[in-house]
């Protein structure tokens, strides 16, 4: 019997590799990390990533993902 891994990718996630599937958005990612309501900023490979562009961007192989949660204080 021939088991089929799902199809994961690696990426990195705040400098620490993570597999993850090969489908995933950024919202996904923001989801696992529980920061879907949070203030957070985002960078992919260098480039800061809008807010409203959380859902349409792809995941791919790879990717350096840099995520910065806002807390605020004083």
């Amino acid at each position: 019997m021939i088991i089929m891994k799902k199809n994961k990718i690696q990426i990195y996630i705040n400098g620490k590799k993570k597999n993850i599937n090969s489908n995933c958005n950024l919202i996904d990612i923001l989801k696992e990390y529980s920061l879907i309501n949070k203030l957070v900023a985002v960078e992919i490979n260098q480039e800061v990533i809008p807010k409203s562009r959380y859902k349409t961007i792809t995941i791919n192989k790879n990717d350096k993902i840099e995520i910065l949660e806002l807390i605020g204080g004083g």
